[in-house]
């Protein structure tokens, strides 16, 4: 995961050309009550696992266990959250920590970002 994060903020990306992320992470279903991007949550989506100090260039994705991937392509920063919500069964929310473990994440790398 941390390899495919690294290819979406990297610049000089072999795999991922520039006209391709920015494709990516533009919001194409205005006005669906979201903001998705292709595959992408955006910033300002309902389910947008990110926290509240993540800048409006990040994107993120979500699986049903709750775990989480994340970049910001500007900043280049990227974080990957592995959980498993159903060990202790299928009704733990965990969304709150999720997004303070995000927090966290963009507050340590990210200085500068966190106004």
């Amino acid at each position: 995961m941390g390899r495919y994060l690294q290819e979406w903020v990297n610049p000089d990306s072999r795999w991922l050309g520039f006209f391709t992320k920015m494709a990516a992470i533009t919001p194409h279903a205005p006005g669906m009550g979201g903001n998705r991007g292709w595959g992408w949550v955006l910033r300002g989506d309902a389910h947008d696992p990110l926290g509240d100090l993540w800048p409006e260039s990040s994107a993120a994705h979500t699986g049903y266990t709750r775990t989480s991937v994340a970049f910001d392509i500007k900043s280049g920063i990227w974080c990957v959250l592995l959980t498993n919500r159903v060990h202790f069964g299928r009704t733990h929310d965990i969304t709150a920590f999720r997004r303070r473990f995000h927090n966290v994440v963009i507050s340590h790398f990210g200085p500068g970002l966190c106004g």
